[in-house]
Parts: C-alpha cells; structure tokens; sequence
C-alpha cells in the first residue's frame, strides 16, 4: 500500500495565510494520485472562511487508520516539542521562522525535534527560512516550498480605479499605530488629504472578503518582518495595491523596489504615502509601473509553480 500523508491543520476561525498553503499543499497531492488529508481535532472540522473543497480528517479516525511505518504526518512549526507527541515520520511544515524557533523558549534541548525523533525532512517557505533552517540544521532535509495565489481571484485592477482606501495588515501593530497616528494628526492640521481615505484594518474577512477589498483599495500598509513569506502582500499585489513594507527578510524576496522602506523609518514612509494620496485620483506612469510589477511578481506564485516544487520535495522524502 501506498502512504498517505497527514497535514496537521488547527481547528480555529482566525485567518492564516499558513492554513491556506496546508490546505493548497492537500489539494496539489490528492490531484497528483497521493493520498493526504488535513487534519483536525474536531470532527466535521473545515476551514470555512475560504472555499475549498480539501480532504479533511479528524483526529480520532487518523489514528483508527494511521500506519506509523508507511505513513506520514506534516507538523506546522510552533507545535514545537509537542512534535513528540505523534509517533512514526514526521515532516515540519515551517510557514514563520520566528515562530518556530519562539516556541522553543530558552529550554536548550527543545530545537532538537529538528534533528531527530523521526523527522525525516522539514518544509520551508521561503529562501530565507531556507537559509536559517540549513544553517541551524545542517543535517536535515529541507525543501522549500512555494506558495500559490490565486490570481482569479485577487483580480488586478488598474490604479486609475481604484477608491480612496488605505488597508492595513493587522501585525506589527506598534510601528503601524505610529505611522497611522502621525498621517491623522498632519491631516487635521491641513498637511495632508488622509482625511479624505477610508482606512480598512484587515481583521476578520473572509478570503472572498479580502479579495474584493484589496481590488478597490489603493495602498496597503505591511510592517511585519516576522512573517515567513506575507502572503497578504502578494494578494494585495495581485490586485494591482502599492505595497508598502520594510525589505527585510522573506520580504525582500518579492516585494518591488518602491515598495521597500528602511526598517522604522516612519516619516518617510509617510512622507510617500502623502505624495500619493494628495494627487490621487490622478497618478503618474511610474506609479503605474510599480501596480503592474506587482501584479507580474504575484503571478509567478502560480499553482504550477507550487505543484513543480511540492511534488518534487514529496518524492524525495517517499524514495530518498
């Protein structure tokens, strides 16, 4: 018999862009003629605030039909040494580098889970956990995987219609409270035209929500760099938003060159985005470029591209 593999998904109703990249990971190998599921605690489990239709299992039936010597289970990384906790081989799905090296505290033995207890190869999403992952665990198998955005739906719209909306990343809070605060203060000085702008704090939508959301807005603020890729920015380039972020990290990977700022360089980062919203409705040629270049940046996180790089990976973990 065949193995099937088990990607370990939580059972909760807050958004992750982690979540989608389990389920896409369940749906790309099902599709290829392997057997996976996503599995949750609770029976009758799905994720419902995106649409799919993935293989889903609960708990209590893995472990009715689990073979601990053929079969897999994909563990996401801030389980951490909790890991232990299931028996026979293990894959660690590692989505956020911060995360997963945060979970193990200071208790000096905790990282070790990479490095044995029947992890046979660990899942990166990015060239910079790649990096940091190889370096920690020069012994380990490690694949980098990619992410897919589904470019149907996060449909491209052109600058010119566009709404006045700011949407925010809801991460990073400190800094972007900072940014939002110093705007709003200058434009009830008569400094700036933020007044003018609706500001979305993206919290609680579904996907369909975000989509038609991120089609109709103009910039999207992103101030975290502890994301293991930010898949909310490639969504938001998709549709044709100006990004703006700190090219630091995974970030740096993709975001455009207009679209990095100097970490904590705040005024200037306010600086441009007055320059923008002060002329819109009206925008000059590069800000055009700048949409369309993120637009081409987020087509190539095709699902052709995730399926190249997963199955891939999936075939040297099953016959090394």
């Amino acid at each position: 018999m065949k193995s099937r593999i088990f990607y370990y998904a939580y059972d909760t109703t807050e958004h992750s862009g982690g979540e989608i990249d389990t389920y896409h990971h369940v749906d790309v190998l099902n599709e290829c003629g392997y057997e996976a599921y996503a599995l949750h605690t609770k029976p009758g489990y799905r994720h419902r605030w995106f649409e799919n239709k993935t293989r889903v299992i609960d708990l209590s039936s893995f472990w009715n039909i689990y073979d601990r010597e053929r079969d897999f289970v994909v563990l996401p990384e801030p389980l951490g040494s909790q890991m232990r906790m299931f028996p026979g081989k293990k894959v660690i799905f590692n989505k956020a580098l911060y995360l997963g090296f945060g979970c193990f505290g200071n208790d000096p033995d905790s990282y070790k889970v990479y490095g044995g207890n029947n992890v046979v190869a660990v899942l990166a999403v990015s060239e910079h956990n790649l990096q940091h992952l190889r370096f920690a665990f020069p012994d380990a198998k490690i694949f980098r995987t990619f992410t897919q955005i589904d470019c149907g739906l996060f449909l491209y719209r052109p600058l010119t219609e566009k709404k006045k909306r700011i949407a925010c990343v809801m991460k990073a809070l400190p800094p972007l409270w900072v940014l939002y605060h110093m705007l709003c203060s200058r434009a009830q000085q008569g400094l700036n035209k933020i007044s003018e702008y609706e500001w979305i704090f993206l919290k609680g939508y579904t996907l369909e929500q975000t989509a038609a959301l991120l089609q109709e807005t103009l910039i999207l603020i992103s101030l975290n760099t502890w994301e293991g890729l930010g898949r909310i920015n490639l969504e938001a380039m998709a549709c044709g938003c100006l990004v703006f972020g700190y090219g630091t990290g995974a970030l740096k990977e993709y975001l455009p060159p207009e679209s990095i700022f100097e970490p904590d360089n705040l005024v200037e980062v306010a600086k441009r985005i007055e320059s923008i919203t002060n002329s819109f409705p009206a925008v000059d040629e590069s800000l055009c470029t700048w949409s369309r270049l993120g637009r081409r940046t987020a087509e190539n996180f095709s699902k052709e591209q995730e399926k190249k790089h997963l199955i891939a990976a999936w075939k040297e973990i099953l016959c090394p």
